[in-house]
């Protein structure tokens, strides 16, 4: 079977959950012995690309050995970010398609790719969907309003009307119109947490929607087994991209309030760089670490005691919290979205409510204080159950499988 995925971005420029999720998909459909192949929309250079093909950039490479298409228009419409339309690159995704004849199209984020969803559907090609985000739901991605605020959900437009009038409330009816469409002539639809799911059954009912969790590659973890004793120092951690919805100045605000022999570890990059950075001359007990490869996350984590995810956005699962948990690092996150589904207040880490910087504040103090409870959460995480990244390929490989009955085998890893 070929199948063709997308993805709004990919590696090597991008490498946060999305893409984690799909590279590791894309290598287990591979072993099982699947010919693969990645698009993706890239904002390099023009002169990075090798080609120009129906009016659009194109730069063909290998990444490992995943064969990936990077697909750039010449210029950058004023709608790029959000548009669910018929657009630009539609003559394009019909050449390719005709050239590469996919038998399944699988989407894990249809920003700025969306026109293949439309070629497929004229072509008779079947398509899945992972809903990675909310993307589909609302034109922000993260269901924040202009006020910075949560919404709950669109209500056909008209929670979007009252929290968001910026954006033309004809087009965000139109554009939800658009997402229905996609879902309800998807082969399959695939949610990685039960609350993301929930939340487009909210908007469009009974969809033929299942859930497939992300998985980890355990070949990398390495288990933390250390235990603590009062008085430990304790080191925290957070990874992940330094941008507003995922908290991680709520985390530095909290950090300064902070007294004990503790120390903050930061990994990461984005455009709160400078905010974090101002932080860390301010308390030398902050360290900016930069960004670490997929092979170094045992390293990393074998080194902290305590992650934390100050999320103030609905939050699936990510993938770094998932890797910490399996880690036997207890976490400590916003009681929000997905992450509730994975970390369980008082038995495998803390939970606080989004934004609240006093209440993630007296958490830290109470395991500094206290480092001994950390045992009681290291243990229960012993019997915690986390998908491994195999698991996860033969969960998608039973739903390809069932788009094309004739085409069934038996796999083994």
């Amino acid at each position: 079977m070929k199948i063709l995925y997308l993805v709004h971005q990919f590696y090597p420029d991008h490498y946060t959950g999305t893409e984690k999720f799909l590279l590791e998909l894309a290598k287990g459909a591979q072993r099982i012995g699947h010919r693969v192949k990645v698009v993706s929309y890239s904002f390099r250079q023009h002169s990075s690309f090798s080609h120009e093909e129906a009016g659009v950039l194109v730069r063909e490479f290998l990444y490992g050995s995943v064969p990936v298409t990077f697909v750039r228009l010449p210029y950058e419409p004023a709608d790029q970010q959000y548009n669910l339309g018929q657009g630009e690159m539609l003559d394009f995704a019909r050449r390719m398609l005709a050239k590469e004849k996919p038998d399944i199209i699988h989407a894990a984020h249809m920003m700025g790719v969306h026109d293949f969803i439309y070629a497929a559907r004229e072509a008779g090609i079947p398509y899945m969907l992972t809903l990675t985000d909310f993307f589909l739901l609302c034109p922000k991605v993260t269901l924040m309003t202009s006020r910075n605020s949560l919404c709950a959900g669109p209500e056909q437009g008209t929670a979007c009307n009252q929290l968001c009038s910026e954006i033309p409330n004809a087009e965000i009816r139109r554009r939800l119109e658009i997402t229905s469409e996609f879902l309800r002539q998807a082969h399959r639809v695939i949610a990685p947490s039960k609350f993301l799911g929930e939340m487009f059954r909210k908007e469009y009912g009974d969809l033929n929607l299942r859930e497939i969790g992300y998985g980890i590659s355990y070949s990398r973890i390495r288990r933390n087994l250390r235990r603590y004793k009062p008085g430990d120092k304790l080191t925290f951690f957070y990874g992940g991209s330094f941008i507003r919805h995922k908290g991680v100045h709520i985390l530095a605000q909290a950090f300064k309030w902070v007294k004990g022999d503790v120390e903050l570890k930061i990994y990461g990059s984005g455009q709160y760089e400078h905010v974090l950075t101002q932080a860390a001359e301010n308390d030398p007990r902050i360290k900016l670490c930069g960004v670490f490869s997929a092979d170094q996350i045992g390293e990393v984590l074998g080194q902290v005691d305590v992650a934390i995810v100050p999320s103030i956005w609905y939050e699936n699962t990510p993938i770094i919290l998932l890797e910490a948990l399996a880690s036997n690092v207890p976490a400590v996150v916003t009681d929000l979205g997905g992450m509730t589904e994975v970390v369980k207040n008082g038995v495998s880490g803390r939970t606080f409510p989004i934004g609240d910087v006093l209440q993630l504040r007296d958490i830290l103090q109470s395991l500094i204080q206290d480092p001994q409870v950390l045992n009681g959460y290291k243990d229960n995480l012993k019997g915690q159950f986390i998908l491994s990244v195999e698991q996860v390929a033969l969960a998608y490989e039973r739903e390809y499988q069932a788009a094309f009955p004739s085409k069934r085998r038996n796999v083994v890893f």
